[in-house]
């Protein structure tokens, strides 16, 4: 008696060596109000889904993270940024997702460009859309339920569609995908 294969874990993004880090996150960092605080950091996926990372930060004692996008480098690195808008210490963490639009649409890109049937990519780009909607906030909502009308109607724009991608990163967040954080570390910022 064969017994059913087992369910395939969704892939884990990992996320390792982040800077600036003094004496391995023990102290803060230094900087200067209104200064471009660069981040970095190793995030990689097993297989070969799409990642997004994010530096995610905040004054201390806020409740609410900011978040900006991180642009990849070479062999896995990744580079984000941020402002210190205020003296004092400010929080930062680097966090990695799985990005199943951006595997979609790369896949569907892949597809086309070698004139295959693309009927049932842009079926499941559409779900994907979707489901992140049934997870999105009511302004989102409806911004996500329209982008999957428009992958149905076949209107999947070129990589230098600004908007689209704006849009893609809405189906990320509110997809649910394994995300890996990495642990808080500190700014500080001085006057200048």
């Amino acid at each position: 008696m064969r017994t059913p294969a087992a369910k395939q874990a969704p892939p884990r993004p990992v996320v390792e060596d982040v800077r600036p880090r003094v004496d391995d996150g023990r102290h803060d960092a230094k900087t200067v109000v209104g200064d471009v605080t660069e981040v970095s950091a190793d995030a990689f996926v097993d297989g070969h889904d799409l990642i997004r990372v994010d530096v995610l930060y905040r004054p201390e004692g806020e409740r609410a993270w900011q978040q900006a996008s991180m642009a990849p480098l070479v062999n896995d690195r990744w580079r984000g940024c941020f402002v210190p808008d205020r003296i004092g210490r400010h929080e930062f963490q680097v966090r990695a997702r799985v990005d199943a639009f951006a595997t979609w649409l790369r896949d569907l890109r892949a597809r086309a460009g070698a004139g295959q049937e693309i009927g049932g990519e842009l079926e499941a780009g559409a779900r994907l859309a979707e489901e992140a909607a049934g997870r999105a906030s009511a302004e989102h909502k409806q911004l996500l339920v329209a982008l999957a009308g428009r992958i149905r109607a076949g209107d999947v724009p070129g990589p230098a569609d600004v908007e689209f991608e704006e849009l893609g990163a809405l189906v990320v967040r509110y997809s649910g995908a394994p995300a890996a954080t990495s642990s808080t570390y500190g700014v500080w910022a001085d006057r200048v």
